[in-house]
């Protein structure tokens, strides 16, 4: 088996993209599972939805990181130009 050849392609983005989905999952499921110490209905009901927002945003950061062929506009936007401080160039 052969990976694809976009793979191979902006690998130092594809991978902080994969990390960065890694880190929303992890944090979603701790919100689903819960800190482990008694808490309100209300306060559990918002750390459900809000851990589920973020399992679907890294488990969507992971698959578009290596998905997706051109990475460029997807994690990051190059500057046109480089502005240095007080409007130099």
């Amino acid at each position: 088996m052969t990976w694809p050849a976009h793979w191979r392609q902006q690998l130092p983005v594809r991978l902080g993209g994969t990390v960065i989905g890694l880190g929303f999952l992890c944090f979603g499921l701790f919100a689903v599972i819960g800190p482990g110490v008694p808490v309100t209905a209300e306060a559990a009901e918002k750390a459900r939805w809000f851990g589920g927002h973020l399992i679907f945003a890294g488990v969507t950061a992971v698959a578009v990181s290596w998905w997706a062929k051109d990475l460029s506009g997807i994690w990051c936007r190059r500057d046109r130009r480089l502005r240095l401080p007080g409007g130099r160039r």
